[in-house]
């Protein structure tokens, strides 16, 4: 395309995109241009060596076009395009249709009159078809609902455009706009049931909001996933409910944030909310995932008013308090955990001491177990041949780790919530229904990785459907208009969607990388280089680039660096993770993992790569079973602010929307379109006379010819548009302007002629007005005579009618005045009879409260005498009750302690008369039963501790197999450790043995003084109560009461003196039986008798291995009043001295030890008695015979009592334990 000096053109100003400039000159390295465009403020700048793509062709009448479709321009151009939506912006017309598509352009003004909610009754007003109003969502909305209605078929609506275009708002305005349309008609019920549904839709929006969207560079309020809306209809139309699907959520920004921007809203509305007092949280400065981005406020979603907002949609879509209470425990555990780092820890990694009490703070949230928490931190369980192997974690493996957990959690938690919101909202009809696609626009960043990737998967896949529909429809009418359209392609981007998508494109040499062990990101750009390059014009890698690759794709060429890549792929959860989770006491928590899948039926884990594709798929096959409809949204400038318009940012945005694909599909085919009588309008000049007469598609035919154009490949007439390509369009114009330069010629000498007419005829046409003016002069003057004397007459009509006024107005004031006064004086006459009036009412009120106030203190002190009067009743009534219980109580205890005292004298007569008859087998009996009563809880005693001494060395052993395992790298310690062991081992041994020596002397001692004790007490006994007892066997004596023991003062009652003489048994071996008739010595027995008391008698040791049969001994037990040896001091001495372990120090003592701290009470009297500087404490010890052991006794084991004793006769256990390790810092 040539363009001539001085006409008009569009440049393509490198800052301002398609202005309108002048061609100054032109030479061999191009265009010199410079900028004429007032409206967009570019005038005067000039550009040399413009090249021929940098401009195009206008001229005057195209500056001032403004249509409602941009598609009914001349020439279908980008510059003329991008001028025509700048008019309109700036006029306040931000809707504007090209075809199928609506533009809408973000104002960032929601006060412009013709888009208020009240507006929209004027499109509900119209019939199926927008034809009256502007171009808007609700038109779009309309149209669709309508389609739907006719056609029976499902519709869809995609929204699209970058971050802060406003695709949010556009879909809620749909939403609204169908929620009333579907209500226009049917019953007030049905009205209010559809306008219900709309309202719960709404209140789902802040929720997903909340949780879905965060703060970007572009938009304060962008939301970082896609959602797929079913808006579901019955079959009169009327809205019954909707279903979400979500589609990508970042999961990246749950964890960080780019510069001047935030994560999540959720995080940072919980902390300034309520709720993150109750959740004992930090302030938001403390978390470092909430100042990733260093930006802490924003213009939305940032204080306790939308925390306030979002918790309201909660409770109206049905949120339970405590599922709120969960899910904002579950969003504070995220933050928390995220503040945890990790140390080095050998090969290992640990939690950071810093940082442990945010650990807690999750796992308090959470309610799940802190071990399991850090295992699963710090390790892994790799499963080779099904054997499972525990690996230790790096720091940087740890992180990653917990950024995988955090990332599922959150995941988990807004896909319940989607769910929560399908659930409320969702219903099962059987009507029809319009998709609403929420998507996210076309990404290219300084950094652009994989979510960038799918996001751009998603638009390319979009695109090409959306190519192939417009196309088809573009060509579906060239065909109608009897057009040839065999030579005419569509734009074609499969191949780049074969590159991403393909069977060895992106996504499937990325998968198989992710599957090899060792796979790396550089292998994979590796082999997608060796794939693509020199084979596919779609993909580009530079040399120079070690780490990125280059897509081209429909909209720009977005250069994408692959580290992480394969992590970011796989996003492989720990099945133990999953369990740990599972396992938390919230319920609803518990819900956002699912379980995982049994090794058997656990088949080949799907990436995210591929989830995504299979979701893309069923997304295209949902939509291409609708019929689509397009809202492209642009935001005009980065500053978010109204009325400011940047030309190469809103390129980029109509070009990567697609809206500039339909200006390319248009100039694959014809794109300059003209009903024939515009044409012919325009374009008959170049024929001249020869048009006369003709029209239609004849004249347009001559036009065409004149113009030399006669190749169908430029130009072919229609049924009723002439259809032309870019090429064919100069040159019509340029032979429309010479014929304009022809006919302007001639114009110019008629007009030259017509002057010389004129000038000839002028004094002619001078007497002709002076003659005029004469006339007119004369008519003037009587005109201006005859309105004199109209106003005079008028200025004397008007003095009279004054006159009359003035005498009517002053008569009418005397009679007020005389009215007034009358009135005034009836007025003081009422006013004083009132007065009159209510002074005698005041009057007759004062009496009337003083005569009720003493009527009033009358009856109170009459009521404050009689309650006076019962009360001194009732005092006098209760202290005449109490003396008569007093008395009754006296006298039953008085009858009862008679009846007690007659109880008790039978009883002692009847036990005096009985007890010498039958003691003597009574005894035998019961020694029996008692002795073998205290074997078996002995034996009880034994097992007891000796399976607490098993288990204790069970769990020592358990635990040394453990720190053996972890303690991998201290086994060079383990002999020194053992060697110390052994010689500790023989250390014991052989103070064992000394111990056994020192005990066999002490009892040696102790038998020789016992045989003597024992026959100085049988000679005692033998002369002193030869009454009471016979001389035959000792054993089988029994002994009277004495009158001491009845009276003992222990007992004074006398009721337990039967219990103080119960015999103890003694288990004596058949040697011990002889020398138990050898006398007391007499110093002892005056030493001893003349405490008056009587005494026990006990059996002698018996030697390691003998096996004589046992003999009860029955004695009476003597009681030791006069110097009672305390419990404490029998429990260090007698019962067991814990020196073991903390185990046994704890344990409390048992019956047995305070039954056997009252059975060998009498040595320590004895001992007491016999000599002051020595103590005897033998052990009770008997020969049993093997008939006798209970079943499961374990052979050879020592009864606990025969223990080693020490010096000092105390007893002390010793119990063999494994080596003793320092704990490592480890397990510290």
């Amino acid at each position: 395309m040539s363009l001539d000096v001085g006409s008009l053109c569009f440049f393509k100003h490198p800052l301002e995109s398609w202005v309108v400039s002048r061609v100054i000159s032109r030479d061999a390295r191009g265009y010199v241009v410079k900028t004429s465009d007032s409206e967009r403020k570019c005038v005067g700048e000039v550009f040399s060596d413009v090249t021929g793509d940098r401009v195009a062709a206008c001229r005057d009448d195209l500056l001032d076009e403004e249509p409602d479709d941009l598609l009914a321009l001349t020439v279908l151009h980008d510059a003329p395009l991008l001028r025509c939506l700048y008019l309109r912006y700036f006029r306040n017309v931000i809707y504007t249709n090209i075809g199928a598509i609506v533009v809408a352009i973000n104002p960032f003004n929601y006060t412009i009159p013709w888009y208020q909610d009240s507006q929209m009754v004027n499109y509900l007003q119209e019939g199926p078809v927008i034809e009256k109003n502007l171009p808007h969502s609700w038109a779009q909305a309309h149209n669709t609902y309508y389609d739907m209605i006719s056609d029976r078929v499902n519709q869809c609506i995609i929204v699209s455009g970058e971050s802060g275009a406003g695709k949010t708002e556009t879909t809620k305005i749909v939403m609204k706009y169908l929620a009333q349309v579907s209500c226009k008609e049917g019953t007030e019920d049905e009205k209010a049931r559809s306008l219900e549904v709309g309202a719960k839709l709404d209140a789902c929006s802040p929720i997903l909001e909340c949780f879905g969207n965060a703060r970007t560079v572009r938009n304060d309020n962008s939301s970082r996933f896609g959602k797929f809306m079913r808006v579901k209809f019955n079959e009169k139309g009327q809205l019954v409910g909707a279903e979400t699907t979500k589609y990508l959520l970042e999961k990246s920004r749950i964890v960080t944030a780019a510069e001047k921007e935030r994560v999540y809203h959720s995080f940072y509305l919980l902390v300034r909310g309520t709720m993150g007092k109750t959740l004992w949280l930090e302030a938001d400065t403390a978390y470092k995932s909430l100042n990733a981005g260093r930006c802490l406020q924003n213009s939305e979603y940032n204080t306790a008013k939308e925390y306030n907002e979002v918790i309201g949609a909660m409770t109206k879509i049905g949120i339970s308090d405590e599922e709120v209470h969960s899910l904002w425990r579950c969003v504070g555990g995220i933050l928390s955990l995220l503040n945890v780092t990790f140390d080095a820890d050998g090969e290992g990694a640990q939690v950071q001491q810093a940082t442990e009490k945010y650990l807690k703070d999750a796992v308090r949230l959470w309610r799940i177990e802190e071990a399991t928490l850090r295992k699963e931190m710090v390790t892994t369980t790799l499963v080779v041949q099904k054997n499972e192997t525990i690996k230790l974690l790096r720091p940087t493996l740890a992180l990653d780790a917990r950024d995988a957990l955090v990332k599922a959690l959150y995941d988990g938690l807004f896909g319940w919530l989607v769910d929560k919101c399908n659930r409320m909202c969702d219903v099962a009809v059987s009507g029809n229904w319009i998709g609403l696609l929420d998507i996210f626009g076309f990404e290219d960043f300084t950094k652009n990785s994989f979510e960038q990737l799918c996001i751009n998967l998603t638009n390319e896949t979009l695109q090409n459907h959306y190519n192939k529909y417009i196309f088809e429809r573009d060509i579906n009418e060239c065909r109608e208009e009897g057009i040839d359209v065999t030579e005419v392609k569509c734009p074609d981007n499969s191949p780049c969607l074969q590159l991403i998508v393909g069977k060895s494109g992106i996504f499937a040499l990325l998968n198989e990388e992710c599957t090899l062990g060792k796979g790396s990101e550089l292998a994979f750009l590796e082999k997608l280089d060796q794939a693509h390059t020199g084979k596919n014009s779609f993909f580009e890698k530079k040399k120079v680039s070690r780490d990125t690759f280059i897509i081209h794709h429909y909209a720009a060429s977005v250069t994408y660096d692959v580290n992480g890549w394969l992590e970011k792929n796989r996003d492989t959860l720990k099945d133990g993770v999953k369990r740990m989770m599972r396992n938390s006491q919230d319920p609803l928590i518990r819900e956002f993992l699912e379980a995982p899948l049994p090794p058997e039926t656990r088949g080949k884990r799907l990436t995210v790569g591929a989830v995504f594709r299979g979701q893309l798929d069923a997304l295209m096959g949902v939509i291409n079973t609708t019929n689509p409809h397009w809202i492209r949204c642009i935001k005009p400038h980065p500053a978010k602010k109204p009325l400011m318009f940047d030309g190469l940012q809103t390129m980029r945005q109509l070009e990567s929307s697609g809206v500039l694909g339909t200006v390319k599909i248009r100039k694959a085919g014809y794109p300059v379109r003209n009903i024939f009588e515009k044409f012919n309008k325009r374009y008959n000049i170049i024929l001249g006379a020869k048009a006369q007469g003709k029209s239609g598609r004849e004249l347009a035919q001559m036009i065409l010819i004149a113009c030399g154009i006669n190749s169908r490949a430029i130009a072919q007439l229609g049924k009723t548009k002439v259809f032309m390509k870019a090429e064919a369009f100069p040159i019509v114009e340029r032979l429309r302007n010479e014929s304009l330069l022809k006919l302007s010629l001639q114009l110019q000498s008629c007009g030259r002629a017509y002057l010389v007419r004129v000038y000839a005829n002028r004094e002619h046409c001078e007497q002709k007005c002076r003659r005029l003016a004469m006339l007119l002069t004369h008519e003037f003057r009587v005109y201006m005579k005859r309105s004199v004397e109209l106003r005079e007459a008028k200025a004397r009509w008007r003095k009279e009618q004054l006159a009359l006024f003035s005498q009517r107005v002053a008569a009418l004031y005397e009679e007020c005045e005389g009215e007034k006064v009358q009135i005034h004086c009836e007025a003081i006459r009422l006013a004083q009879g009132l007065q009159i009036a209510l002074k005698k009412h005041v009057e007759l009120i004062k009496s009337w409260e003083v005569q009720k106030s003493t009527e009033r203190r009358r009856l109170v002190d009459a009521d404050l005498a009689a309650r006076e009067r019962m009360l001194q009743e009732a005092t006098f009534y209760l202290e005449g009750l109490r003396c008569v219980f007093r008395e009754e109580q006296r006298l039953f205890f008085t009858m009862l302690l008679g009846e007690l005292l007659d109880v008790e004298f039978g009883r002692r007569a009847q036990i005096r008369s009985v007890e010498s008859e039958e003691r003597s087998p009574l005894w035998r009996a019961y020694g029996l039963r008692h002795a073998m009563q205290q074997l078996e809880v002995l034996y009880r005693e034994a097992l007891m501790s000796h399976r607490c001494m098993e288990a204790m060395e069970f769990i020592q052993r358990d635990e040394i197999k453990e720190r053996r395992a972890l303690e991998q790298k201290n086994r060079s310690y383990w002999k020194s450790f053992k060697r110390l062991f052994r010689d500790k081992e023989g250390m014991a041994t052989r103070m064992s043995g000394c111990r056994e020596e020192r005990e066999r002397a002490r009892v040696s001692q102790l038998m020789a003084l016992h045989d003597v004790v024992a026959k100085e007490v049988r000679q005692q006994q033998g002369r002193s109560h030869s009454s009471h007892m016979t001389p035959t066997n000792f054993s089988t004596t029994t002994h009277d009461i004495g009158p001491d023991l009845q009276n003992h003062p222990r007992s004074p009652s006398g009721i337990d003196t039967q219990c103080s003489t119960t015999p103890h048994l003694l288990l004596l071996s058949g040697e011990s039986r002889a020398q138990s008739e050898t006398p007391f010595p007499a110093a002892f027995i005056n030493g001893f008798v003349s405490t008056n008391r009587p005494m026990q008698f006990w059996g002698k040791r018996p030697k390691q291995g003998a096996k004589a049969p046992v003999h009860v001994s029955v004695v009476p037990t003597y009681d030791f009043s006069t110097s009672p040896m305390p419990s404490a001091v029998i429990d260090e001495k007698w019962g067991r001295k814990k020196l073991m372990n903390n185990h046994d120090r704890a344990r409390p003592s048992s019956p047995f030890c305070e039954r056997a701290s009252n059975l060998v009470s009498w040595p320590y009297a004895v001992a007491k008695h016999a000599s002051a500087d020595r103590r005897l404490f033998p052990k009770l010890s008997a020969v049993i015979s093997p008939s006798d052991v209970p079943r499961g006794a374990p052979p050879g084991k020592l009864h606990p009592s025969v223990a080693g004793a020490n010096l000092d006769g105390t007893v002390q256990e010793t119990v063999a334990s494994g080596p003793r390790y320092k704990r490592s810092k480890r397990w510290a």
